[in-house]
């Protein structure tokens, strides 16, 4: 049988999400919340870095709003693009602290100050794939797996059920998830994960 390569997985699973209903999409986000804040890591955490939610990624909206009501310091990516790295800028307000970015993602505006990688708790890694080991499959360009390399933070993916594969080629520089959070469950990868786990209420 012919081996999947990463740019037709990363194809077929973009397929995938993008044809998912709006409704199913706003589903999961308000599930994966629910299970998210549930976390006695997200509880403890005072510094955190979401991704903006793009192409029917999982919603992060309800996360970043809850996290800036609970004073906690919140953080979104902006993209160095040609040096393709990673930067946590703070926000206090959402939306109105984000910007169109070089690629269409909104991004904080470059006014904001930025926080370094060894100052976050917890970070929200978005992906189009995701093994039972903790890898994932992210959109070719490496600025998670740099910039968690260089953090302490506790790594969550968050995805939907579906996008959960039993086992992704990995490669030596890519950077494993603690917990994985899907829709149905939560994914333990690493003993740094290994809280009491939060039902989901679906």
């Amino acid at each position: 049988m012919k081996k999947t390569s990463k740019t037709e997985l990363r194809q077929e699973l973009l397929r995938r999400r993008l044809a998912l209903d709006r409704a199913e999409v706003i589903r999961a986000g308000e599930i994966v919340a629910e299970l998210l804040l549930a976390l006695p890591a997200y509880r403890e955490a005072r510094t955190l870095l979401f991704y903006y939610a793009f192409r029917q990624e999982v919603p992060t909206a309800a996360m970043i709003l809850h996290s800036l009501h609970e004073n906690k310091r919140v953080a979104l990516p902006a993209v160095l693009h040609q040096e393709r790295e990673l930067l946590a800028r703070l926000i206090t307000t959402y939306p109105d602290d984000l910007a169109p970015g070089p690629i269409g993602i909104p991004e904080p505006r470059p006014d904001r100050p930025s926080v370094p990688p060894e100052e976050i708790d917890l970070v929200t890694v978005p992906g189009l794939a995701f093994d039972r080991r903790g890898y994932r499959v992210g959109y070719g360009w490496g600025c998670y797996d740099r910039f968690l390399a260089r953090s302490p933070a506790l790594r969550v993916g968050l995805a939907y059920d579906f996008q959960v594969l039993e086992a992704i080629e990995a490669e030596e520089h890519d950077q494993r998830l603690h917990l994985l959070i899907t829709p149905s469950r939560i994914y333990y990868f690493d003993e740094v994960g290994k809280w009491e786990q939060p039902s989901s209420k679906r």
